[in-house]
């Protein structure tokens, strides 16, 4: 009879061994399909909730005529805010359901739920009667947000369930060597014989008993990863405050400074002489008649040149996003990209929050001054705030919980991060965006309450560790932040339960035996390999 010690020894050998291959693994076409497919699911993801910035106007100037096509306020937050909150629920829900049933098996769901969800937008019951061009127009503009979803459905499936968690949840290592193989395009091996001589321990899925025991061992001052978490939550919160109001709002802002002005629209002065016939909330129950009066009875049409102000308002909603988009947004990605294994992630991130914080300072204390010397200046300074954000914590907040917690709980602690993010978007829509829509609170105010949001944001990222140039397995358990090496100059120890847990397996013991004695890992000298610096025998190998 085979010695089962022997057995668990021989497979956590062979899940050493896919980590291994992991780290030093060249770039193939599967990474290629793996990033098109993460891609797809950001593009989408951003797609969906950033999109309602453009929308917006069109439906202001569709139910809400006798406005001006300005929404009611009630009207503006809600939209802005609902599909966050559903986020939020989301990415709780699902990240934990991707620790328990796999990342390939809930991406692929959520995909599709995205999908359903976004046809059920655009074909939607309108309340509207007759025809309406401009009602097509929105439906068309969410509708296509589906479609890249649909075109990667066959890709994802085709892709593997990823190695790690193949080989440390569900402690199959041979499938796991199986689906390395795919990664790295080798073949030869026999699987099948191989499935039945290696070793398989009970699969090591995530409890909420681990879960406790993994932030809060050995107590809450002295447990590593409760603390990262803290950082990794803090930071998304406070980032997406600042950003999703500002990139939610942006047509407000555009207006504030007459790049995008108001219009004037023939309805509105009909509605003061028939004020009965239109609600004035969006959540108000309409009469019967009410629609056929307004769009096929005496109302005022909009056209000639008041189609044109209507176009030209639509136009610029949509120019001045891409403005901001191709003069910010995606140059900050590309610099990111570039840099983030030059410069580090928290070194960015500090980067990004402190240089937000200054431009937000100097468009808010110099606003009168930039607007009356240019509405140009004003729109490139805070293009800018975009650029780093992207090319800051908007990037690095998403990286950095892949990385720094373990891979039981990866999904789920990414999770908790990102839904504290959704939770600090809709801080942003509703709080901010209050801010935003109130004519009685200037933009000025708005923007300097932005910039402290960001100024907390900077402080908070000396709870992140950096994980430039680290094998996972390192920088997900032996890396320390600013505040733990604050606290071991104090004579605090931080200290990582899973990694603890190991060293009491490699010597017979069990976390008691050894927590006081495991270090905390600390860079290697130049030139020094990192498995040989590794004081605890915790390298990536």
């Amino acid at each position: 009879m085979s010695d089962p010690k022997a057995l668990n020894v021989e497979g956590e050998m062979k899940t050493q061994d896919v980590h291994h291959r992991l780290e030093v693994s060249h770039i193939s076409w599967f990474h290629v399909k793996a990033i098109l497919v993460a891609g797809v699911g950001f593009f989408t993801d951003a797609y969906d909730l950033c999109i309602i910035s453009i929308i917006k106007p069109i439906l202001g100037i569709l139910y809400y005529p006798q406005f001006n096509g300005k929404l009611p306020q009630a009207a503006d937050l809600w939209l802005t805010g609902v599909a966050l909150a559903g986020t939020l629920l989301g990415q709780v829900f699902f990240g934990i359901l991707g620790d328990k049933l796999g990342r390939k098996t809930v991406y692929l769901f959520t995909l599709l739920l995205m999908i359903t969800a976004t046809i059920g937008q655009a074909l939607s019951a309108q309340p509207l009667h007759g025809v309406l061009y401009l009602d097509y127009v929105w439906r068309i503009i969410v509708g296509l947000g589906c479609v890249p979803a649909v075109l990667t459905i066959y890709l994802r499936n085709k892709l593997p369930e990823t190695p790690r968690f193949t080989a440390d949840v569900i402690k199959d290592t041979a499938k796991a060597e199986q689906d390395m193989d795919y990664v790295t395009q080798n073949v030869g091996r026999d699987w099948k014989q191989e499935a039945v001589a290696t070793p398989m321990k009970q699969q090591d899925r995530i409890t909420w008993r681990k879960l406790h025991h993994y932030l809060t061992y050995p107590d809450i001052l002295h447990n590593r990863n409760i603390w990262v978490l803290i950082g990794t939550c803090t930071t998304w919160f406070l980032l997406d405050i600042a950003f999703y109001s500002q990139i939610l709002f942006l047509p407000n802002v555009l207006t504030a400074i007459n790049y995008n002005p108001s219009i004037k629209l023939p309805n509105a002065a009909w509605y003061k002489a028939n004020p009965e016939q239109y609600p004035d909330s969006m959540f108000v129950g309409r009469p019967a008649n009410v629609t056929i009066t307004i769009y096929l009875g005496n109302t005022p049409k909009c056209v000639g040149a008041c189609a044109v102000a209507v176009f030209e308002k639509s136009y610029k909603t949509a120019a001045g996003n891409a403005i901001v988009a191709m003069m910010g947004t995606v140059p900050g990605y590309w610099f990111t990209i570039g840099l983030v294994d030059f410069m580090g992630r928290v070194t960015i991130q500090t980067m990004g929050f402190a240089l937000m914080t200054i431009l937000l300072i100097i468009l808010a204390s110099a606003y009168n001054h930039i607007v009356h010397v240019s509405k140009w200046l004003f729109i490139v300074l805070y293009a800018l705030t975009f650029f780093f954000a992207n090319f800051g914590p908007n990037t690095t907040t998403f990286i950095t919980p892949v990385e720094l917690f373990n891979t039981k709980f990866r999904s789920t602690l990414h999770g908790f991060s990102a839904a504290s993010g959704k939770a600090g978007a809709i801080v942003g829509a509703f709080a901010i965006g209050k801010l935003f829509l109130d004519t009685k609170i200037s933009l000025q105010t708005t923007l300097a309450i932005l910039a402290a949001t960001n100024f907390v944001g900077l402080i908070c990222t000396m709870f992140i560790p950096e994980t430039k140039h680290l094998p996972l397995d390192v920088a997900s358990s032996q890396t320390q932040s600013m505040f733990a090496k604050l606290l071991a100059k104090r004579g605090i120890r931080q200290v990582d339960p899973e990694s603890v847990a190991l060293v009491a397996d490699a010597h017979g013991g069990t976390n008691g035996d050894v927590g006081d004695g495991a270090k905390p890992y600390s860079e290697p000298a130049a030139g020094e390999p990192a498995a040989a610096h590794d004081s605890n025998g915790l390298g990536s190998v």
